[in-house]
């Protein structure tokens, strides 16, 4: 397939070779987890065109469901628009962040698991979740560690090699997009020490706010956020604000060169949470620990 639906073809092409028996690694561009490679599988039961077509007829609904009156504005958002002009994967996965939200353990575990399929995306979303749960739920961190082994251990039963095969691929592959959209792209000037403690407080920082903020904290700490991923902040600031943002962004790469210039999508994203809560930053975590404990064990659903 040239042109539309270039990251779907890998999809599908993925799925194609597993219905054949083949190692999904043999390909090139293959670099998901296993358990991914085989969610792919189903793809590939129909011809590519076809698949396509159903595989954006999923994406719209979704966004339509998520979204409401307002998916028509998201598709001004740039993220959103390649996740239907390349089929790419990652609005797949903002329901999941619901399940993280949800009263129900298990289906918080379960959306753990989903995460973990995608972890470029996983370590923006997943932290601010785990930390809370580790002091006050951890019921939810067993649910998070069953479903993963099971999830992850089923690509064992199609190919025993199949983890090996994957680090092969993956260890000497991941690197390029080592950079982000975020404090990382200041590596060649300030030096990976220096940015990587930045990055480090951004984390904390990121861990001790509102769940939204820090999706985009995240985001400018992630070192392999691609530009596209950032979809995951559809709901971290309004469309009006990251639609028209995020297409100067492009506009600006364009000019420029380079994916450096959606580094404004997050910072833009930050502007909006922070502007909700006064600009404020809060206190060290020494003075604030105890009552930071004590509202997020109060904040647990039951």
């Amino acid at each position: 397939m040239n042109g539309p639906g270039f990251d779907f073809e890998i999809l599908w092409h993925i799925g194609q070779a597993i219905l054949r028996g083949l190692s999904p690694y043999s390909l090139p561009q293959s670099v998901y987890p296993p358990a991914a490679s085989l969610i792919f599988t189903p793809l590939a039961l129909l011809p590519m065109e076809i698949s396509y077509a159903m595989f954006l007829l999923a994406n719209g609904v979704l966004l339509v469901a998520l979204t409401k009156r307002r998916a028509l504005g998201w598709m001004t958002y740039v993220p959103v628009l390649f996740m239907f002009a390349a089929g790419q994967t990652s609005l797949l996965l903002l329901p999941a962040i619901l399940l993280l939200r949800s009263k129900r353990r298990w289906a918080s575990g379960l959306a753990v698991a989903l995460f973990l399929l995608k972890p470029q995306v996983a370590v923006v979303v997943l932290p601010w979740f785990m930390i809370r749960w580790l002091i006050g739920d951890r019921e939810r961190l067993v649910w998070s560690a069953g479903w993963s082994l099971i999830i992850n251990a089923a690509p064992l039963l199609y190919r025993p090699t199949i983890y090996a095969e994957w680090w092969q691929t993956t260890a000497f592959g991941v690197g390029h997009k080592f950079g982000g959209v975020g404090v990382w792209l200041l590596r060649d000037q300030l030096g990976l020490i220096v940015v990587g403690l930045l990055a480090a407080a951004i984390s904390v920082l990121a861990l001790r706010t509102d769940e939204k903020t820090s999706r985009a904290l995240l985001t400018l700490a992630n070192p392999v956020m691609a530009y596209y991923d950032t979809v995951i902040l559809i709901d971290v600031a309004p469309w009006w604000m990251l639609g028209p943002v995020s297409l100067a962004a492009l506009g600006i790469a364009h000019i420029i060169g380079g994916h450096s210039a959606f580094v404004l999508i997050p910072l833009s994203a930050l502007l909006y949470r922070f502007s909700l809560r006064g600009l404020t930053i809060p206190a060290p975590a020494s003075s604030i620990w105890p009552e930071w404990r004590k509202r997020l064990h109060a904040q647990q659903p039951r």
